[in-house]
């Protein structure tokens, strides 16, 4: 035990790194599938939480009985009166539901959503009342409107005043009460309709509440409120655009005595993520579906839902993403083992090098062949056995540690995974130290006894060893290469850069000896002393293999995986910049042209808002165009500067072919003169003319029916332009059958002139046809229903007959085909001249010209284009009240009260979505977290091969200060000596940092082209697949830095210990 304990204090260095290499192997080892598996619970969280809660929570809900108190009761319900059935209205209000009965249906429905099935990974059961009524605040529109009380609902709500607490009392959203005109302690009423049947008069009745203050909720889908729809709506009530139904209004939240019609009682369980894991998917989704049946199997007055909730999809896709990542960490972990055992062989080879002559005297005493296996054996295996627990601690503070940084909290869990890593690692290295000792026990008496080690030819087996791992290397690229699968994730090509580095470590090996010995040739015959010594040097190591694959290896790993991260990063942040289009986006139900217009008075310099259409859904190629505020594009959009150009650039591109030269006129009474009018038709008469303008002072777009017009002779129309005391600005002339309708009119009259409060109202140019064109739509056809001419009696109307439509003429000052920035991949249909089919409004097509192109756009993504929404208005602005999804796009930096004075102008602005908001759900997922692992592997691989370097100069340090001080005895200087050792280390290290660099950049050029980095959408941004150079000239700068710190700490350290001295105690011992 002496002789153990005095080996370990003599070799304390050697064994310090030993234990350094194996505690990190360990943490390394273990730590990578704690990660992966935080990494997973992290993606069920995430995806859990994408899915609304009425997808994965429990909902049941209870009507009220049939009977009550020994009479029948009827449960009011609200129902739409059929068309010719008259309503009453001030009907008297039937009796309201009792307390004992609503706690029934309360108590009824928290029954059935507390039993077994349904108690393990829900959170606890929520209770609430809902009743559905209308209201009547604004222009007679009747807005669906609900009464809710639910259990412990002032405690989740921020309530200025008082929570309710009778039957008369409620809190009222607090947009709902501005738009209501009204304040705390006035009255809300909602109005219940009932229809009890084909053969009776549909009935209403009132209920009123006194307001007693207003709430906000912070997150209406948290597990509390469960359900969005409970309480959200449009504040602002405003009338529903395009004969739509009025959207619902919020709720008000009242006590549970105030509800007392149309009611439904019910109880709600969000899913608990703390409950759920990976491991239990399956048994809560066996729950779901046990709870389900016990629901379905009850009668009424339960309330069977017709769209239950379901986990099964949401878990499939937790496991393919799990499967996913495990193979990432696999690839990651695998080329860090392997250098790590490797390192480990060498020291501990390393060390039995140092113990030869302790082993030889063993012998000498007689000690059997086993005794002196346990003899050699036992110091290493102590080392390694006691670092162990050392590494497995570590590596469950680490994971812990990069879990809570990188993921937030999750369930921590001892995997399978790392059981088997923490064994197999242990075993493979106590089977390297045993493997390494035991070549020195081999060792003959005589060769042990010697006071230098004899250069070894290279065996066989190593050579046959070196033959298959550049065979195997080739092999394995050359099936990736030539495999037709893309964008996959297979093991094998996840391991292809360590197979590519591995072979390029056999080759650097062979080069490096050959260059070393032409360098030895060349300095041996002229040249300086030092280069002469380094060559010769170089030429004479043993342990090339030991130094030049480690930092090799590593250095292609650190390089693959910080350019492959790289490159999966920028694609995401590309992705997150086109899915969203600007740093905030607000969706609204508002017409394109009100926004337009308000977000130009509201912000006047354009530097905040823009108003945005996206493309019609289901539409590709020409017909994929977004319209957007061209002005505005470059201050507000998000732009990715792979796209290949800039949003400066792209506002350009848009604004070309642009001349803003409408007609303009001053005063409300308009007055058109017509003459020779001689028009036929049959369908939808009489015929009318209408003008749509736009007032200059709110930029309110406004439609004027001008009046009616005769089929012959002349006539004079009037019409009163509101708002145009300032100036008013024309966009459209057009000629419509009765009712706005279409019409078979054909034949000519003509605008002979316009006057302005009975003066001539300026320059109309009624006598440049060239002044005038055919505005769209056209019709079916696609083609112009009318022709222009002019002359000094006025602008003449040719109207072709043909199909029935709507007659349009506008000015020329708008392009008849307008700008629109294509990305390079959109296919577009050739349209006559230089113009192509596009889409405007509503995606009618029309013929647009390319002013430019960008590899993506967005919104559109790699597939579409933009135009300019002002030129769209002009043309189709009487369509714009058809779009069902208008976005606001806002700036970074925009103020708050600049999106709340478009808030009180009337815009709803509920739903909202933010690029870095995007940006982060997409670096949530398997493949972003898989190559971050791949990252965070690469970085440790490469400190792994600085310390094993370091750790093997140190090991060698002696016997070459033993060297450096013969070399000064003989007069060489220590000048001389230094620059030597350096020039070695530099060539030696600098050769494997170069192998390791062409490595990487042949595993990046063709593996990373064929390896899933994420979920590509049809529409989302190419991949960017060029080299980061500047990520590769980082990796290989910190490389090459630290490299030659260590060649000039070992050229100094070796300088100083060699010494006649130390000549002196070699010879003692």
């Amino acid at each position: 035990m002496s002789t153990f304990l005095a080996g370990l204090r003599s070799r304390r260095w050697l064994n310090i790194g030993v234990f350094v290499l194996g505690a990190l192997s360990m943490l390394v080892a273990v730590a990578t599938p704690l990660y992966a598996r935080s990494s997973s619970e992290h993606v069920l969280d995430q995806r859990t939480l994408q899915r609304p809660n009425i997808e994965t929570g429990l909902q049941v809900e209870v009507a009220p009985p049939s009977d009550e108190a020994g009479g029948t009761y009827h449960p009011i319900t609200v129902a739409s009166v059929p068309a010719g059935q008259d309503r009453a209205a001030d009907d008297q209000a039937p009796e309201p539901l009792s307390d004992s009965t609503k706690q029934g249906m309360v108590d009824t429905a928290l029954d059935l959503a507390s039993s077994d099935a349904a108690s393990t990974y829900w959170h606890p059961p929520v209770g609430f009342l809902e009743s559905t009524g209308s209201t009547q605040p604004v222009g007679g529109v009747q807005h669906p409107i609900r009464a809710l009380w639910r259990d412990g609902m002032c405690e989740h709500a921020t309530v200025v005043g008082r929570c309710p607490a009778g039957p008369d009392e409620a809190l009222v959203d607090p947009t709902m009460l501005r738009t209501l005109q009204k304040k705390v302690g006035d009255q809300v009423t909602i109005e219940y309709t009932v229809f009890a049947g084909d053969d009776k008069k549909a009935t209403t009745f009132t209920q009123a509440w006194t307001i007693v203050g207003t709430y906000t909720i912070a997150d209406a889908t948290d597990a509390y409120w469960f359900d969005p729809a409970h309480t959200v709506g449009d504040g602002l009530l405003r009338p529903p655009p395009g004969g739509d139904p009025p959207l619902p209004a919020p709720s008000l939240l009242v006590d549970q005595a105030g509800i007392g019609y149309a009611a439904v009682g019910g109880a709600e369980r969000a899913i608990d993520l703390r409950a759920l894991d990976i491991d239990t998917m399956d048994a809560a989704n066996a729950d779901l579906v046990e709870w389900q049946g016990e629901i379905a199997g009850q009668a009424p007055p339960v309330l069977q839902s017709d769209d239950p909730a379901s986990l099964l999809s949401l878990f499939e896709d937790v496991r393919a993403e799990q499967h996913l990542l495990s193979q990432i960490t696999l690839a990651a972990i695998v080329p860090l083992v392997v250098l790590a055992l490797l390192l480990l062989y060498v020291l501990v080879s390393s060390a039995a090098e140092v113990r030869r002559q302790e082993v030889a005297l063993a012998k000498l005493r007689g000690f059997s062949s086993a005794k002196v296996v346990r003899f050699a054996v036992a110091e290493p295996v102590a080392v390694l056995l006691f670092a162990v627990p050392v590494g497995i601690a570590l590596a469950v503070a680490a994971s812990r540690f990069v879990t809570d940084t990188w993921l937030g909290q999750t369930p921590f869990v001892v995997t399978p995974q790392a059981v088997a890593s923490a064994v197999i690692v242990t075993v493979a290295a106590l089977a390297g130290a045993f493997v390494a000792v035991l070549g020195v026990v081999r060792e003959p008496l005589a060769a042990s006894l010697a006071s230098a080690t004899r250069r070894r030819t290279t065996s066989r087996w190593a050579l046959l060893a070196q033959g298959a791992l550049v065979m195997l290397s080739a092999a394995a690229v050359v099936q990736v290469v030539t495999s037709d699968a893309t964008q996959s994730s297979s093991l094998l090509e996840l391991l292809t850069p360590l197979f590519v580095a591995l072979g390029a470590s056999v080759l650097a090996l062979v080069g490096l000896g050959a260059l070393a010995r032409l360098w030895m040739s060349r300095t041996s015959a002229r040249g300086g002393l030092s280069p002469f010594l380094a060559s010769r040097r170089l030429v004479r190591r043993q342990d090339l293999m030991q130094l030049v694959l480690p930092l090799l290896l590593a250095t292609a790993m650190a390089t693959f995986a910080a350019s492959a991260w790289k490159v999966a990063d920028d694609w995401r942040v590309s992705k997150a910049a086109a899915t969203v289009g600007a740093p905030t986006v607000y969706f609204t139900d508002s017409s394109p042209a009100q926004l337009y217009w308000l977000t130009h008075e509201i912000d006047a310099d354009g530097r905040y808002l823009a108003a945005f259409v996206p493309p019609t859904p289901r539409t590709t190629d020409g017909a994929r165009v977004a319209l957007v505020d061209s002005p505005r594009f470059a201050r507000v959009s998000a732009w990715d500067p792979s796209w290949g150009t800039g949003p400066s650039q792209v506002q350009g591109w848009l604004s070309s072919g642009v001349r803003a030269d409408p007609v303009t006129w001053t005063g409300n009474d308009l007055t058109f003169e017509l003459t020779g009018i001689a028009l036929k038709g049959k369908l939808n008469l009489p015929v009318s003319l209408w003008m749509r303008y736009v007032d200059t002072g709110t930029g309110q777009q406004e439609i004027l029916p001008m009046g009616e017009l005769p089929l012959t002779g002349d006539a004079t129309i009037e019409g009163f332009a509101s708002g145009c005391e300032q100036g008013c600005e024309l966009q459209q002339l057009y000629l419509s059958g009765s009712s706005s309708s279409v019409t078979d009119v054909h034949g000519t009259f003509t605008i002979a002139a316009v006057a302005t409060d009975g003066e001539d109202s300026g320059d109309w140019r009624l006598t440049d046809a060239s002044a005038w064109r055919a505005a769209r739509p056209f019709g079916t056809s696609d083609t112009a229903p009318v022709s222009l001419s002019a002359g000094a009696g006025g602008l003449t109307l040719d109207i072709a007959e043909g199909e029935p439509t709507v007659v349009r003429i506008t000015t020329t000052d708008l392009p008849d085909a307008p700008a629109m920035v294509a990305t390079t991949g959109t296919k577009l249909d050739d349209a006559g001249r230089d113009e192509v089919e596009g889409a405007s409004l509503i995606g009618t097509r029309t013929p647009m010209q390319v002013t430019g192109r960008a590899d993506a756009l967005p919104v559109v993504g790699n597939n579409g284009g933009i135009s300019d929404l002002g030129v769209a208005l002009r043309e189709y602005g009487d369509l714009s009240t058809d779009v069902s999804l208008t976005e606001l796009l806002v700036a970074s930096g925009t103020p708050r009260s600049v999106i709340a004075d478009l808030r009180k102008a009337g815009v709803d602005l509920s739903t909202v979505r933010t690029e870095s908001g995007e940006l982060h759900q997409l670096r949530s997922d398997a493949f972003s977290l898989g190559w971050k692992v791949f990252l965070l592997v690469g970085v440790l691989t490469l400190a792994l091969a600085f310390l094993g370097v370091l750790a093997l100069a140190i090991v060698q340090l002696r016997w070459r200060s033993y060297e450096v001080a013969a070399l000064r005895v003989v007069g060489v200087r220590r000048r001389d000596l230094s620059r030597a050792i350096l020039t070695e280390y530099v060539a030696l290290l600098g050769m494997a940092v170069v192998g390791g660099a062409l490595a990487a950049v042949a595993a990046l050029l063709l593996v990373l082209p064929s390896l899933d980095i994420g979920v590509v959408g049809t529409f989302d941004p190419a991949v960017d697949y060029d080299l980061r150079w500047l990520v590769l000239g980082g990796v290989l700068g910190v490389v090459l830095l630290v490299v030659l710190v260590i060649a000039w700490w070992i050229a100094r350290r070796t300088v100083r210990l060699g010494t006649p001295a130390t000549l002196r105690q070699a010879d003692v011992r």
